[in-house]
């Protein structure tokens, strides 16, 4: 199924197809008062709707995995 989506601000659209069953709660502060979900898919399967530009990029903890931000 493909499944559409954005950053809060809507300044990242992105569509993924995806079955979202691995779905999990997300713990930062934004999300958790939202009960937002968190769900990690290959890259392949994510189609950016903007451009490149409105990205940044950050990486926590053990720098394992890329956060892409809109700021």
């Amino acid at each position: 199924m493909i499944y559409q989506g954005s950053c809060h601000c809507r300044h990242i659209a992105f569509e993924v197809e995806a079955d979202w069953h691995a779905a999990k709660e997300c713990n930062c502060s934004i999300c958790r008062k939202l009960e937002a979900l968190r769900w990690f898919v290959p890259l392949s399967q994510v189609h950016f709707l903007m451009t490149e530009s409105n990205l940044s990029t950050d990486q926590f903890g053990a720098h394992k995995v890329k956060h892409h931000f809109c700021y």
